[in-house]
């Protein structure tokens, strides 16, 4: 039910993808008395299908768990949240994608103060070089730690 927003109603901002938060948000103004769970459905019903271990709520910052979505009702005046977040293999997936971009970023970045700190000339092979050279450990260091936390979230 989408309303005019009044300090009498409540606001409900649903974020659907965890890599793009701009793309497909959606908006409502809802009244007081609808639950975390009927406003689950409403803004997100594709998401339900993925599990509630999916989906993060917060009301004004406060993370309601997922048992207490049927129960809770935010009051006039707050901002409710609503997240598709990343778990197990997809966490997995989007630190790896994250950590691949820093790593080439990074070889790019320092690649040119590695030739000059080595008093070497900056060709574009010796520069592709250097930023191999950094970009590399990186990636490798990288995959240790998503590796162990992958590990650490599959745990029980």
């Amino acid at each position: 039910m989408q309303l005019e927003s009044a300090p009498n109603t409540i606001q409900v901002l649903a974020i659907p993808h965890m890599l793009d938060p701009t793309r497909d948000r959606v908006k409502l103004t809802v009244l007081p008395g609808q639950s975390i769970a009927e406003m689950v459905d409403e803004t997100l019903p594709a998401a339900r299908e993925l599990g509630p271990g999916y989906i993060r709520v917060t009301i004004d910052g406060h993370v309601v768990e997922v048992q207490n979505w049927h129960r809770v009702r935010a009051k006039a005046g707050m901002h409710v949240l609503i997240r598709i977040v990343p778990q197990g293999d997809a966490l997995k997936s989007v630190l790896t994608i994250a950590l691949t971009v820093a790593a080439v970023a990074a070889g790019q970045y320092y690649a040119l103060g590695l030739l000059e700190a080595l008093s070497i000339g900056a060709g574009v092979a010796t520069q592709a070089a250097a930023a191999a050279a950094i970009t590399s450990p990186v990636l490798r260091g990288g995959r240790l730690w998503t590796n162990a936390f992958g590990r650490v979230q599959t745990l029980p």
